[in-house]
């Protein structure tokens, strides 16, 4: 900041991040120009607890409850009094002595002098002298570094010395305001750096960081320059007032003046641990306690807490797990010491120990007992679950955590931030002028939903957070609010991203609008009824979309805002969305329009006197009025009078050319203007920082900013506080950024003008940030305890993850990258991953543009570098995970062989990426249903090598045991398959958890095998519970959910309740028609089930809607491009057809399908003569021949059932008591009987008799089953036949009883 009018005397702008945990100014302030004197000894003033920030004081002006709660904080940190304090000078007389002399007597001596000097100095000096008694308080609470803390508090308090003398001479010069401002700056900037000594957590980093005497070298070197500034203002004033006190003036100068000595306290403790590895590497040596001895810890700490303790702590903030997600240090230890390695815990349990049990953690006692005291009413602490909560409402999660607190402020802070917004952005730091009319809209919001629209930058979006944090406050609302940011959401799939994220759902393939809205009433009803359309009564949810307009610049993104909107105005009644966008949505909506507009010239003049330190009511009043009331304007111009570039008059003369009217053009120019008023370095902040889609946190945004060169320009803390004070960020949450629509549109112009470079380089910082974060998301994935905060995580950043899509589709040079590396990080880690998420499909485009770059001639055209090789391998595998999950399988099969072929010759073939590509293709084989000898090597050898390699617990190692069971149990080895299934399932349960995508997976193939086995009874508890936990934690759409649905439509439908599995398979078609497309191999599995069903139902329109399904379904399976006509699933689609055919009395056209579906499956090649399916049908060639009726036929089906069951029966292949084994004993006693010869009714007698008693056990399918029903039918009508009609009619007259009981239950017969 530099001062104004002064050209001779500039400070130079480097700017240092300030925090919101700066002391709140409680110290009263002398008017301008008042002389000042220390108070009588006995006018102690307040001093507040360092945790208990000026932000946190600011918002809770208006709760009483929350700011007796920092006020008790407060007290608490101020209520011991010093032993023995110093006598003030009286009657006004300055001190004799510096105030570090006073420091040498202790912390009380100088906390009582500094608070009794405070409120003597002219605005804003009590402000500064509140944050001096917090960095005296961090000082003397610091764990470490005692000697280098204690120079930079001199320092401070050496500037205030000057102060003190010179306040006076600087008001004459209009300079004191805009000195002590600087003055604040630096103060937070040593007061963030002394904190960082205070905590364990910050003390790691500092560990594993290195150095910090740059940081302690440029913190001395702008208190000195800032010193001397003011000596040289004042040096022409020599007053013998003056001279009393120029002793203490110049020792405190000579101070400020000497050169910061680096005395680093750390140096012994970090030299061993680089020798040794690193941290984690002392860790696991258990040399822990080798290094703490070497720390120089702080005499106050050894007394509370001996060394071991400090080890203790340490490893439990170094062991990796669940609680490392917690940025903010204590309460990360918090949550390892009180729950442990997980990652969630019951809302009850946490409350059980937090706050309260904060004092063995936290070592400010003033926040602990803050804390408590705000948190003592249950109604608050449900305020601040609303206010964290983004998915489970019953349990609390470190990844809740993580989105909710940041790693600096105090928790005191924090908490009260949380409470005051719940959740929803902050406001700007000057907002003001809407009260009434955030009053009216409130009003009007609980009867109706509304939409602000207006020009850009006229405050809509902090209007909506204002409406809707006052209705909270209010109790207008009974559960939460809801943010949703569709910046920059140009695409269906972006608006109905940006949906999901809000509300923590699993993004779809597409059409996520039916899931949306069920989540929204789902969260409606917690608290305002059943949120149906039948629903009334008070707000339940508040839903805020912001930016709209973005998503009308796409007709299908429009249709994606506006169905989702009128759903859920029509299906969510208790629901009132808050909408904003420049533009209107159009009509048949039913949203209440409100326009947008300027603020009152006195509001506007009000906001600029508040934020610009000197500024004269006349002078903000013109400053108003060329902004035209916009806030956005005014905000912008605010940065621009405060930065203090320009004379006032060439500010208010630029910014009146700038803003000629209140339109969006005009804050465009000011947006100009205000970047134009930055240096050089903060410009190309804001260009870099533009790549950000959506909100980010100060560490994606250090990424992206990149380090300084040679210590040349801001820190990229500095750069976002800069920009953030000149109004070109903006706070969306406690720790996360955001830039304005128009903000982001003219810092990229800036930065396209400086030249491509420029945005090259932050886009290719960009793909570096996204692509590490995938490599530790999907990381986590595979680990036990938080594989849910990585696809939450992921969840949360669908927008920047889109973005990256976009990116990697068309990397240059100029971004910086080797193509090669970005392609290694496509790993199958992160292919399971986005698998999980729905969003493996969209890696198409970008791996298609990656391999014309890794191969500009072609594929093969010339021999690769080993890492090209690599990376090339790395980009087919991903591809062919696409290919599979889209149902290309001839083309899936094709990459991934590819891909194994590079990885056996690049990597070796036991590498864990060549088993990957050998078990993918392993897949695509058994996907395309040919070549299955070479499948099932893959598959058996990919299990053997990662047994051996990567061990028998590795995730990887269980996914290829379930991998090679399932492909047993497709053909029909289910003796083998079993037990592999059940090993799978267990390791998965320990390994992962039970509710890991992997382990539902495993426990549905589980049901799959004992179905097919036919233990439906065994089956179709696993099948609700594969579906219940799929839903839970994949979200009801999801791909892998839908399977769920049909496997236990298919148990339902085994069991004989067809009525039931009815609609499952409907709801099963119907999503995957809308999710994968109508095509999908998967769609048409779905078809084929549907009209299996209705055909089992029987009457005639039924039947003919299932041929209409099945004949859809085999034209497009024997598509080349959807499977072709030798899949086995194709053959499947002839044999069912050809059943609903043969159910119509269509005998011809039937026998010729099923006597081209048995040749086909026949074949070695396909599946084989044993094959299940192959005896499958011809059991089904056989059914058709009998139906027939002829000799000639009867014998040839005769001859056919006997071959199925011999087959059947042995056990290799089904075994004698499977149902299917059943099935054509029944089938061949049909046929004997058929015959009806004495000898051929004795053959059947004996079968069905078999049949029925096989059937009748439980375990097999049990007395009330419908083929258990129909076996007791048949035996019947054979017993008749032969002359036994007594036992005849009581086998009826039983499963008459049956028959009706049975269908009383719902179920067919």
């Amino acid at each position: 900041m530099a001062f104004r009018n002064q050209a001779a005397a500039r400070v130079s702008e480097t700017g240092t991040r300030s925090s919101a945990s700066s002391v709140p100014a409680t110290v009263k302030e002398a008017p301008p120009g008042t002389a000042r004197g220390l108070p009588n000894a006995g006018a102690v003033g307040q001093v507040t607890a360092p945790s208990a920030g000026a932000q946190a004081n600011r918002e809770l002006n208006a709760n009483p409850a929350q700011a007796a709660a920092v006020a008790a904080a407060a007290g608490a940190a101020s209520s011991a009094t010093p032993a023995a304090v110093a006598p003030a000078p009286a009657g006004g007389k300055r001190l004799k002595q510096t105030l570090k002399a006073f420091a040498r007597q202790g912390l009380d001596v100088t906390l009582v002098l500094v608070r009794k000097l405070g409120p003597s100095l002219p605005s804003p000096g009590a402000e500064a002298a509140n944050l001096v008694l917090a960095l005296l308080t961090w000082v003397d609470t610091a764990l470490v570094n005692a000697a280098d803390l204690e120079d930079l508090r001199d320092r401070a308090l050496a500037f205030l010395d000057i102060l003190d003398a010179y306040h006076g001479e600087l008001l004459k010069l209009r300079l004191y305001e805009q000195v002590v401002l600087e003055y604040i700056e630096h103060l937070k900037a040593i007061v963030e750096y002394a904190k960082q000594y205070s905590s364990w957590g910050l003390l790691v980093q500092l560990l594993k960081a290195g150095s910090s005497a740059r940081a302690l070298e440029e913190l001395a070197a702008r208190m000195g320059a800032l010193g001397e500034q003011v000596m040289t203002l004042v040096a022409v004033d020599t007053n013998a007032r003056l001279q009393e006190v120029q002793d203490v003036v110049e020792e405190s100068r000579n101070l400020l003046l000497r050169m910061a000595e680096y005395k680093d306290p750390l140096a012994a403790a970090r030299e061993f641990v680089e020798q040794h590895g690193g941290l984690e590497a002392v860790q696991r040596a258990g040399e822990l306690d080798t290094v703490v001895a070497k720390l120089p810890i702080s005499h106050q700490v050894v007394i509370k807490m001996v060394r071991v303790q400090v080890s203790s702590l340490l490893q439990m903030l170094l062991d990796n797990g669940p609680h490392q997600q917690i940025p903010h240090p204590d309460l990360r230890l918090f949550w390892v010491k009180q729950f442990g390695p997980v990652e969630q815990v019951p809302w009850y349990s946490f409350w059980d120990k937090f706050p309260s049990k904060l004092n063995g953690t936290l070592r400010d006692d003033a926040q602990v007992e803050g804390l408590c005291a705000l948190l003592a009413e249950e109604g608050r602490r449900e305020a601040l679950q609303r206010a964290v909560e983004r998915s489970d409402r019953d349990t609390l999660s470190v990844w809740e955590l993580r989105k909710s607190f940041n790693e600096t402020d105090g928790l005191l802070t924090q908490v009260c931030r949380l409470l005051d917004g719940q959740g929803l952005p902050p406001p700007p730091p000057h907002y003001a002028g809407r009260e009434a009319e955030a009053e009216a809209l409130v009003t009007v919001l609980q009867q109706r939903s509304i939409l602000l629209h207006g020009p850009g930058g006229m405050g809509k979006s902090s209007l909506a957070a204002d409406v809707a944090t006052r209705m909270l406050h209010a109790g207008a609302v009974a559960s939460r609010a809801l943010w949703v940011d569709l910046r920059e959401a140009w695409s269906a799939e972006e608006v109905e991203a940006r949906f999901c994220a809000a509300l923590g759902l699993q993004l779809e393939e597409s059409d996520n609008a039916p899931t949306i809205v069920a989540a929204v009433r789902r969260l409606a009803a917690k608290d305002g009824g059943d949120g149906g359309p039948a629903s009334a009564g008070a707000v339940a949810v508040v839903m805020v979309v912001d930016n709209a307009e973005d998503a009308l610049l796409q007709p299908e993104a429009v249709e994606a805002l506006r169905g989702l909107l009128g759903k859920v105005l029509f299906e969510a009644p208790t629901v009132r969305l808050l909408v904003t966008s420049r533009k209107p949505l159009g009509e048949g909506l039913g949203l209440e329009e409100r326009r947008v507009g300027a603020i009152s010239p006195e509001a506007a003049t009000q906001v600029l006197q508040k934020a610009v330190a000197g500024l004269s009511h006349a002078e903000a009043a013109d400053g108003a009025k060329a902004c035209h009331g916009v806030p956005l304007v005014l905000s912008l111009a605010a940065g621009i009078l405060a930065a203090s570039k320009l004379t006032l008059l060439e500010d208010l003369h630029s910014i009146r050319a700038a803003a000629r009217s209140a339109d969006e053009d005009a804050a465009s120019n000011v947006v100009r203007l205000a970047l134009g008023c930055c240096g050089e370095p903060l410009k190309q902040a804001a260009a870099r920082l533009a790549v950000f889609p959506s909100a980010f946190d100060g560490k994606s945004a250090a990424t992206v900013l990149g380090a300084p060169v040679k210590g040349d320009g801001p820190t990229p803390e500095a750069a976002l506080d800069a920009l953030l004070k000149r109004g070109l960020l903006q706070r969306a949450d406690g720790q996360q950024y955001v830039m304005h629509t128009i903000v982001r549109q003219q810092a990229a112009e800036l930065g396209a003008a400086q030249g491509a470079a420029l945005r090259r380089e932050a886009e290719g910082r960009y793909v570096t940030l996204m692509l590490g974060l995938l490599r530790s998301w999907s990381a986590r994935f595979k680990t036990a305890n938080v594989w849910r905060l990585a696809l939450a995580a992921a969840r949360d950043q669908q927008a920047d993850l889109g973005r990256l899509y976009g990116l990697l589709q068309g990397l240059t040079p100029e971004h910086g990258l080797d193509v090669a590396a970005v392609a290694l990080e496509l790993t199958g880690q992160v292919a399971d991953l986005l698998a999980a998420l729905g969003l493996v499909r969209q890696m198409q485009g970008p791996c298609e543009a990656l391999l014309a770059q890794l191969e500009p001639a072609g594929p093969g055209a010339a021999e690769l570098p080993p890492d090209v090789e690599k990376a090339v391998a790395s980009v087919l595998y991903m591809l062919g995970v696409v290919h599979l999950t889209d149902g290309r399988y001839a083309d899936a099969e094709a990459a991934t062989q590819r891909s194994l072929d590079l990885r056996r010759h690049a990597l070796g073939p036991e590498h864990r990426d060549t088993i990957a590509s050998m078990s993918s293709l392993a897949g695509c084989h058994e996907a395309r249903g040919h070549l299955p000898h070479e499948a099932e090597h893959c598959y058996r050898q990919a299990l053997e090598l990662r047994q051996r390699i990567l061990g028998p617990e590795d995730p990887d190692t269980i996914a290829s045991m379930g991998d090679l069971a399932g492909f047993l149990k497709i053909r029909g080895q289910y003796a083998e398959a079993e037990p592999r299934f059940r090993l799978a399932l267990e390791l998965g349960q320990r390994v992962l958890g039970p509710d890991h995508p992997n382990t539902i997976a495993c426990t549905k193939n589980l049901a799959n095998c004992l179905q097919a086995r036919g233990r439906y009874a065994e089956a179709e508890p696993l099948y609700h519970r594969a579906l219940e936990l799929a839903e839970r934690v994949l979200g009801p759409e999801h791909p892998d959910t839908v399977i769920c649905i049909n496997n236990l439509a298919g148990c339902i439908y085994a069991r004989g309740r067809y009525e039931e599995a009815e609609p499952r398979y409907r709801q099963a078609l119907e999503l995957r028609q809308r999710i994968l497309g109508p095509e999908h191999p998967d769609t048409i599995t779905s078809m084929n089930n549907l009209a299996g069903c209705l055909q089992a139902q029987g009457s005639p329109a039924q039947l003919a809607q299932a041929e209409q399904l099945y004949s859809r379904a085999l034209a497009l399976r024997r598509r080349p491009e959807i499977l072709g006509p030798e899949h086995p699933d194709t053959i499947t689609s002839m044999n069912n057809l050809a059943g609903c055919l043969q159910a119509q009395g269509r005998f011809p056209e039937a026998e010729s399908l099923y006597r081209d579906a048995l040749v086909l499956r026949a074949r070695p090649d396909i599946l084989g003569p044993e094959h299940p399916d192959t005896i499958t049908s011809m059991n089904n060639l056989a059914g058709c021949l009998q139906a027939q009726g002829t000799e000639a036929r009867l014998q040839q089906a005769e001859q056919l059932y006997s071959q199925a069951l011999a087959l059947r029966e042995r056990p290799d292949i089904l075994g004698p008591e499977h149902p299917d084994t059943i099935t054509s004993m029944n089938n061949l006693a049909g046929c004997l009987q058929a015959q009806d010869t004495p000898a051929q009714l004795e053959r059947a007698e004996d079968l069905y008799s078999r049949a029925l008693v096989l059937r009748r056990r439980p375990d097999i399918l049990g007395p009330e089953h419908p083929d258990t029903i129909i076996s007791m039918n048949n035996l019947a009508g054979c017993k008749q036949a032969r002359g036994n009609h007594e036992q005849a009619a009581e086998l009826y007259r039983e499963a008459l009883v049956l028959r009706q009981r049975v269908q009383a239950q719902g179920q067919n017969v």
